[in-house]
């Protein structure tokens, strides 16, 4: 009996796991056709956009800082 308990929680477990696999999975490949679709109707805007969400979480992770200058002059970026 233990072990017939043991094998059901472990079959459970698996169940719930690959429930959510599928949720997000079904999520992430929603939200890339959402952005595709995008891509197809601007697709420098959504270049742009990606690019600058990928840069600003590897400096949040960096810990760097980014100076916006003043008109005309590029930004700086400083790092720890």
């Amino acid at each position: 009996p233990e072990a017939q308990a043991q094998a059901d929680e472990l079959v459970q477990s698996a169940s719930v796991a690959q429930s959510e696999a599928v949720i997000r999975a079904t999520a992430e490949a929603a939200e890339f056709d959402g952005l595709y679709q995008q891509y197809l109707e601007n697709p420098g805007s959504v270049m742009d956009g990606i690019f600058r969400e990928r840069v600003s979480q590897v400096l949040l992770q960096m810990g760097a800082t980014v100076v916006v200058p003043e008109e005309g002059q590029p930004p700086r970026i400083i790092l720890p």
